[in-house]
């Protein structure tokens, strides 16, 4: 291509003298780490020649009228290899961090994983009181659905579509109904009185009912896997002023440190809070809320704040 032009050279000086010869539109230094400047003792990549270069190369663009990109090389911990002063040196800083990305598929990856745990835990409930009793049309019913919700959730995974919610139109009275009703046998099965109370009135909410559902379950499960003798949940919801409030109560064995929810944490003996980061991002995508509130061997709270639809 006769409108590209590379150089195989390493001195500064050398490099501005073309750009002010040959008035390129835009020139890209790969990296700003190995360039030097003769009359500057020490060693390319050295504090003092990276900032002395970096402003050559800024008087060179300003003076000349020619954008100049400087790629520098970044730490394993995301800091520019370096003087960190070269930031404040040039107009625009942009990352490209490969390891950000992947960090952010392995957490979303971590976080569908504890989702379909919460779902097979669901189904193998249902499976084991299939044994105990005659109610087998209504407990294969709810077999099904959740293998189905399963299925959903791996193929999110598969197509990495985090980010990506089905809009609809929802009735709060009948999602809160759906979540208990699919968690009914497994309160039984672990002995837990619970409680719900409706809102009276026809209540509506923009969101994607399954994500919602997920959230709910994950944080009920982990009510129920608080591990108190004897665990009482209660499930209320309530108008504000512009939102939908779904409080969730438990007497379990509440959060040592609320503030590292998410990060290690959970209000279960032996839960990694994965599904914290996960509810989290849901609630923050419908533009709401969900504030967790606790008091060790006490109980937790989770209020989830939705805006309403009108």
């Amino acid at each position: 291509n006769d409108k590209l032009a590379i150089m195989c050279e390493t001195d500064a000086e050398i490099i501005c003298e073309y750009i002010k010869n040959e008035k390129p539109d835009i020139v890209m230094i790969d990296s700003v780490q190995t360039m030097n400047m003769s009359d500057v003792n020490s060693s390319a990549g050295s504090v003092t020649q990276v900032r002395e270069c970096t402003n050559l190369f800024m008087r060179t663009a300003k003076n000349n009228d020619v954008s100049i990109i400087l790629v520098g090389h970044v730490t394993k911990d995301g800091n520019i290899a370096g003087p960190k002063v070269l930031e404040h040196i040039v107009d625009t800083v942009l990352y490209f961090d490969p390891l950000v990305e992947a960090e952010n598929i392995r957490n979303y990856l971590c976080a569908i994983t504890h989702e379909l745990k919460n779902s097979l835990c669901i189904t193998k409930g249902y499976l084991d009181m299939l044994k105990k009793n005659n109610k087998k049309e209504e407990y294969l019913k709810v077999i099904r659905k959740e293998i189905n919700r399963s299925i959903e959730m791996i193929q999110d995974g598969l197509s990495v579509s985090k980010d990506k919610l089905n809009y609809e139109i929802l009735d709060i009275n009948i999602l809160l109904e759906d979540v208990t009703d699919t968690l009914e046998e497994l309160f039984k099965k672990n002995k837990i009185k619970y409680r719900v109370e409706y809102i009276d009135d026809d209540i509506y909410i923009l969101g994607d009912y399954e994500k919602l559902k997920q959230v709910l379950i994950n944080v009920l499960k982990n009510s129920v896997e608080s591990k108190n003798k004897n665990l009482r949940i209660e499930i209320n919801s309530y108008i504000t002023k512009k939102d939908v409030c779904i409080c969730v109560k438990d007497n379990g064995c509440g959060i040592e440190d609320i503030n590292k929810l998410g990060n290690g944490y959970s209000n279960k003996y032996n839960g990694m809070g994965i599904g914290t980061n996960f509810s989290k991002n849901i609630i923050n995508k419908h533009n709401g809320k969900i504030i967790y509130e606790s008091v060790k061997n006490e109980g937790t709270t989770v209020n989830i704040l939705l805006p309403i639809f009108r």
